[in-house]
Order: structure tokens, then sequence, then C-alpha cells
């Protein structure tokens, strides 16, 4: 059973290699989708912290402070922190074809990053699988590009992940694009190319999913309150349902959740971050008798679910540095279990 975890590429510092400012750190507090909400936080929504004051956007201070993810130093060390702790992929965030205006929310792109990043992976155990951001406008036919632009750059990197010789792609947010777009305008063009998961977040999406030709599911949230599919009470039926359909189950498992730095709005999927609940994912989840298990997240900063190396400061939340270990454990658990 293969361990993954979801790799962010988007943090940069004045002292990065791109020249620019801070990026991620300095995370613009976002809005709600509906106006009654955000009268609530006014003065607050579009606001953005100040790195260069140590207020950042996450509740957790990272080891040795904010850093630059074109860092070729900085990805070699995560990628040896990865291999220590026994994770065999990193889902990386990909935005930023070139000539397509694709990024996330706070206007980053990754692609450019991703040469040092496979380069990173040399010399170690862990491979790169390929994590399809959302962004403005994404449809049935960029998509296939995106993918097209991916294999002609990439596929023939020795440190990118491939199951079945595809590589593989985590796709987030793939129900936004129609279900019957996927099955008849997608999959018919880059399906025999790529290995392809897609999100599940009720039992709606294993159906679309199956109907769809995906190749597996993966469930993403580290709250359990997020949706039908992160919530574990429901990953024996979902893993069942999705092999059934010859699917990959992919459940993903996390010591907490807390983004109400950035969305102060949803503090009702703040999870505590412990090892209790980590542990009691991890034996759900192995009861589940998933393909694979992905944990979120490495380095998502901003809604506290990351295992990266942290450290204590005063007005952040408190540094406890137990995850790799238990991260680790997951794998003797799997050799004992399966």
């Amino acid at each position: 059973m293969r361990v993954l975890t979801f790799l962010y590429l988007w943090y940069s510092t004045p002292s990065g290699s791109s020249g620019g400012g801070y990026s991620h750190w300095n995370h613009t507090v976002l809005p709600h989708w509906t106006e009654a909400v955000n009268n609530r936080y006014e003065g607050m929504i579009g606001t953005s912290y100040s790195p260069e004051d140590g207020n950042l956007h996450s509740p957790y201070y990272p080891a040795g402070g904010p850093y630059s993810s074109d860092d070729p130093a900085k990805l070699k060390s995560q990628m040896l922190e990865l291999q220590s702790a026994g994770v065999d992929v990193a889902v990386a965030s990909w935005w930023g074809r070139p000539g397509v205006s694709s990024a996330d929310s706070q206007g980053t792109q990754t692609d450019h990053i991703f040469p040092a990043l496979l380069h990173a992976c040399k010399g170690t155990s862990v491979k790169v699988a390929f994590l399809l951001e959302p962004y403005h406008n994404r449809n049935s036919s960029n998509i296939v590009d995106d993918v097209n632009y991916i294999m002609d750059r990439y596929s023939s990197d020795s440190s990118v992940y491939t199951l079945s010789d595809r590589v593989v792609f985590y796709v987030y947010d793939s129900y936004h694009i129609p279900y019957d777009e996927w099955r008849t305008a997608v999959m018919p063009k880059i399906g025999a190319m790529g290995y392809y998961y897609g999100l599940v977040l009720d039992p709606s999406d294993v159906t679309q999913l199956i109907e769809a030709k995906f190749d597996g599911g993966f469930t993403y949230f580290a709250s359990e309150r997020m949706s039908w599919a992160s919530d574990s009470r429901n990953w024996p039926e979902m893993c069942d349902k999705l092999k059934t359909g010859g699917l990959d189950c992919d459940i993903s498992v996390g010591f907490g959740y807390n983004d109400t730095k950035i969305r102060p709005w949803n503090s009702q999927n703040t999870v505590p971050r412990s090892s209790q609940y980590f542990r009691r994912q991890i034996d759900r989840v192995l009861g589940a008798s998933p393909t694979s298990i992905s944990i979120t997240s490495f380095n998502e900063w901003g809604e506290g679910t990351q295992w990266e190396r942290c450290e204590s400061r005063e007005g952040y939340s408190e540094c406890q540095a137990f995850e790799a270990e238990m991260i680790a454990n997951i794998n003797t658990r799997i050799d004992d279990e399966f």
C-alpha cells in the first residue's frame, strides 16, 4: 500500500530566486460566498498578513521561518524529510502552463519549480505526482492541453510517479468539469497517457467517477467535518464502491485542520491538532482497505494541516513535532496487517 502526501510549491520570500516578494506567507483573508457572512467579518476580508513583521497566515510557524519553494536546497531537504518518514510520493500542486493565465487565489503559479523538484528527488526514493489545481475558466478543453503539456515536458523524467506505465494525476475539484465531459471530451483524448484520481465529496461522485472512466478517487480533506467522503465512518462503503467499479481508493488522513486565519468564517470545520486524531484515522483507514493513503498535507500551512517541521514561537500554536514519527509507523502497520 502506497503512502503519499500533498506538497505545495506556492511559497516565496524576497530572498527567493524569483526576486519577488512574499507569496502565501502573506495570504489575504478570503471572502465567504454569501454577503451576509462577509458582513460579519467586515474589516478582515481582503486584508493580508505581513511576514516582514513576523505575522504569517498560518496558525503554526515553520522551522527556520518562511522559505521559498524554488530554493533547490529547501526542496532537497523536503524530499529527504519525506523519505525519512517513509512517504513514497509527493503529490505536488501544479498551475502555470505557459501562455495561460492559470494561477491560485494568490496569483501564484508553480510549473517553473517542477524541474528543480524532480531534480531534488534524485538520490531519494520519493516520486512526484501532479496535483492539477483549479483555476478560472478551467474546462474540458484546457485540462486536455494541461495534461499534454505536462506529458511533453516531464513524463520522461525518472522521478515522475507512474502506475501501469502512466503518469499519475490527482485532479482537485474535478467535479467542476461536468462528468459527462470527462467521459466524452477528456478521457478519450488523454485517458491512455495518464492515471487519474478525481475528488470524492459525496456518494454521487463515486458513481460519476466510475462512469467518467477515472482510475481512482481521493478524499483530500483532513477534517472529517468537511464532506461525506472525509468522514471516516463512510470510508469502508466508499472504498468498496470504488473498487467494485474498478477504481483505486485513496483515503486522505491528517493531524487536524485550522484555516481560520485565512477563512475566519470556517471555524465549524476546525479539528484540533492531535496524535490521537491521526491515530484514530489510521485505525479506520486500514479497516477500509484502501489502495493507498494520502496525508493532508506536508506543507499547507494556511490550513494548519502541515507535518513539515515547525518551531514554537509566541503568537502561534504550540509545535509538538510528533507527526513524522507517526507517519513512519504507518508503514510498519501496513507491513504487519497487509
